[in-house]
């Protein structure tokens, strides 16, 4: 999710697609100028944009900003600096850009948990996900995979939900941080196993995936782009075996020439 400082312009979201995406976001970008008596001379923007990543370079989310911000800088001629600001779940950069001058030229890469799931994890926000921000539009919906170390002894989802399920509390999991969406999808799939998997937090998707790929943690539910390229690497002994929950990630599986990928929903989960 793409999500301007609040200036006061009401911002819908748009579904983009492919070479759609540049064009939208520039509009949402210019809209503080599009307004009043000088709309009729708005120009492109004069300074430096700014997509903050509230999360470590590396995830997925690290990944999509990168491409937009190519492609954005390379259409309107003008820089955009895609900065990483981890920590505490995306707070502290979610906060950052709540401060931030509300003229358009800083955007916030957020997300479910930045958005949604911080405001009933955390007592007291350090911004205001509704009154601080100006939806600009929806960036992606990606499915999730599970994926487990190298080593755990459990090479199908029904000997990994047993495994779990026999050892509550002894498994772990890695995430982007409490209230991140690798971390609800893991605490959803921890529930719907009946298992008691320990969570170990990180700042961001790539160094958990690094403890993962060195068998440092158990497993990991996380977003196809960081985690397709560990089961492409499966073949070289660096990751284990992957599940995954949903049609489209059944189909991104197949893409990918990963038939022993299949739905959660297909385990009776």
């Amino acid at each position: 999710m793409a999500i301007a400082r609040s200036h006061g312009v009401g911002v819908r979201f748009a579904r983009i697609d492919g070479t759609l995406l540049p064009a939208v976001l520039l509009a949402a970008l210019l809209l503080p100028t599009l307004h009043g008596p000088a709309a009729a001379q708005a120009s492109l923007p004069t300074k430096q944009i700014t997509i903050i990543v509230p999360f470590a370079a590396g995830g997925p989310s690290d990944a999509m900003a990168r491409l937009i911000a190519q492609g954005l800088g390379d259409q309107i001629g003008a820089r955009v600096l895609v900065e990483n600001v981890a920590g505490a779940g995306g707070t502290i950069g979610s906060a950052r850009v709540s401060r931030a001058e509300p003229d358009g030229h800083t955007l916030l890469f957020g997300n479910i948990g930045t958005h949604a799931a911080n405001v009933g994890l955390y007592k007291s926000l350090p911004y205001d996900p509704q009154a601080d921000f100006e939806p600009v539009m929806l960036v992606a919906s990606v499915p999730f995979v599970v994926a487990a170390r190298r080593g755990l002894p459990a090479d199908t989802f029904a000997r990994f939900r047993a495994l779990a399920s026999a050892k509550p509390g002894e498994l772990n999991y890695g995430s982007a941080g409490i209230g991140s969406a690798s971390h609800l999808a893991c605490l959803l799939l921890d529930a719907a196993m009946g298992a008691k998997a320990r969570h170990i937090p990180y700042r961001g998707v790539a160094p958990a995936m690094n403890d993962l790929v060195g068998g440092q943690i158990d497993f990991m539910c996380d977003q196809t782009v960081t985690m397709i390229p560990q089961i492409r690497a499966a073949q070289c002994g660096r990751s284990r075996s992957c599940r995954a929950r949903g049609s489209r990630c059944c189909r991104t599986c197949r893409r990918q020439r990963r038939p022993d990928c299949r739905m959660c929903a297909d385990r009776s989960l």
